[in-house]
């Protein structure tokens, strides 16, 4: 569709040869792109893009019962859920068009990500080099204790597999197991707060 370059895509599936990210990707770079900007499909979807994401932000985070944390998550719980929550649907209701022009001008961006979402319209520097603990100091962060727990539990079996299968000194699995202590830090410390 044109959305993923070959270079991005061989970083993100770490494939060391752009050979093997051009095999895997059955000659995809010659297909019809289905976005570019005369298309009707490519308007369209730039159209209900931010209108999807101001109700998913509206949805995951503003009317979410879950508590959150991050940066940006923390500040919504401070000044808006839980200050007074009779006052907040009137609220929400009197500026849901100043949310929707922020989101229409670019000035936040809703995306879901491995520990919550984020809003920051600034491109992300650690998606593509599997950082996945990056997303707490970032300034847009929401993040969400049950989405930290899963990530825990799939980072343990991602290690049991590789441990299972002989890679138990190898980089990667050191890498795997720094990721996942880094992680119960991350989330001893939302706790203790």
């Amino acid at each position: 569709s044109g959305m993923v370059s070959i270079g991005g895509l061989q970083q993100q599936m770490k494939h060391l040869f752009i050979d093997m990210t051009m095999y895997y990707g059955n000659n995809s770079h010659n297909a019809e792109n289905l976005f570019k900007p005369e298309k009707v499909l490519s308007r369209e979807y730039q159209e209900t893009k931010t209108e999807l994401q101001t109700l998913y932000y509206v949805r995951d985070v503003l009317f979410s019962d879950e508590e959150l944390f991050g940066v940006h998550g923390s500040y919504i719980e401070k000044h808006n859920k839980h200050n007074n929550q009779e006052e907040f649907l009137p609220f929400f209701k009197e500026n849901r068009k100043n949310l929707m022009k922020r989101f229409k001008s670019g000035e936040m961006i809703y995306k879901e990500t491995a520990l919550g979402a984020c809003v920051s319209s600034e491109p992300c520097d650690y998606r593509l080099v599997h950082s996945i603990y990056a997303c707490a100091s970032c300034t847009g962060a929401i993040i969400k204790k049950e989405k930290i727990d899963n990530m825990i539990i799939q980072q343990k079996k991602s290690i049991e597999y590789l441990y299972k299968n002989n890679y138990g000194d190898t980089v990667e699995y050191r890498t795997e197991i720094a990721d996942l202590e880094e992680l119960k830090k991350y989330r001893k410390k939302l706790i203790n707060k």
